[in-house]
């Protein structure tokens, strides 16, 4: 009982910060041979998984007939992950970023959700 009351009272002093947005992100994602695999609106979601600089930025993209697509970036080096594929950006701009996979797929996709 001690230690529930004890939870119950520390709990709330604890502050979490983290970002979540949705919005559709135009996707597209090449094979390493350069067909194109997927090309179109994907809804998405963007989060941050702490206040470190070491912490990744958490992506979520949920495109039509495809698994869910959870993605990492570690802004400091530029690796990432797709899922369990490693990877790294390629390309940042302002609107989108550019993965290279280590299977050597790319998949590109906006993250501003105004980009058309």
């Amino acid at each position: 009982m001690k230690r529930t009351l004890l939870l119950a009272i520390v709990v709330p002093s604890i502050a979490f910060a983290s970002t979540i947005s949705d919005f559709t992100s135009q996707v597209r994602w090449m094979s390493r041979t350069g067909q194109l695999l997927y090309g179109g609106p994907c809804h998405a979601t963007f989060g941050t998984t702490g206040v470190a600089p070491t912490k990744p930025l958490a992506y979520t993209l949920s495109c039509p007939g495809y698994t869910e697509a959870r993605i990492y970036i570690w802004t400091q080096t530029d690796l990432a992950t797709v899922g369990d594929l490693p990877a790294r950006v390629t390309q940042k701009q302002r609107r989108s970023i550019s993965l290279l996979t280590a299977e050597g797929e790319t998949l590109t996709f906006t993250i501003d959700p105004n980009a058309e």
